[in-house]
């Protein structure tokens, strides 16, 4: 019995390369195989590009100030409280009040119900805690006093009535 290819011991201890021709002839003999996969592979990126919905995002910052002045009687203790706390503690407080649901919650029920109207019932079973982590992005910028708020949405028509909800809601909890 003959061996049509026999192996050559020293290539393949001591050659470390890839031989792109026979990386080619291995696909030309199973060309076959290699186009059902680029096929398939195509067909279904198409078909999720075209059932996956654009996502929109829209942003703004506020400038905390760093002397903020008492502010309505619900703030005036945790004012206090920051003073004693420090300036650091006063802005991550601030970002925790922009969380929070008194100054969200308004918003939330804004979208839903717009959302409802819309008939887009992904949002009919929708908590405020997960609406919130999902859509709304609120970080203080590191080194600074500067709030930066995001939000996202695959209907393009709120993102605009949204941001100003939230930005009208934290002024008029914060009093500024």
């Amino acid at each position: 019995n003959s061996v049509e290819n026999p192996i050559n011991l020293e290539n393949i201890a001591g050659d470390d390369e890839i031989d792109l021709r026979e990386v080619f002839k291995s696909i030309k003999r199973n060309k076959k195989i290699v186009f059902i996969f680029f096929f398939l592979s195509v067909l279904i990126s198409s078909i999720l590009m075209i059932k996956t919905k654009r996502t929109y995002m829209g942003e703004f910052q506020i400038v905390l100030e760093k002397d903020i002045p008492l502010m309505q009687s619900k703030r005036k203790n945790m004012d206090i409280i920051n003073l004693a706390l420090g300036k650091n503690n006063k802005l991550k407080t601030e970002v925790g009040i922009l969380k929070s649901p008194s100054v969200l919650m308004n918003i939330f029920d804004f979208v839903k119900k717009e959302k409802l109207l819309r008939d887009d019932n992904s949002y009919s079973k929708m908590r405020f805690k997960s609406w919130r982590d999902t859509f709304v992005d609120i970080k203080l910028q590191k080194g600074t006093s500067i709030l930066n708020l995001s939000y996202i949405d695959t209907d393009k028509d709120l993102i605009l009535p949204v941001l100003t909800k939230i930005s009208n809601a934290y002024q008029t909890y914060s009093g500024e």
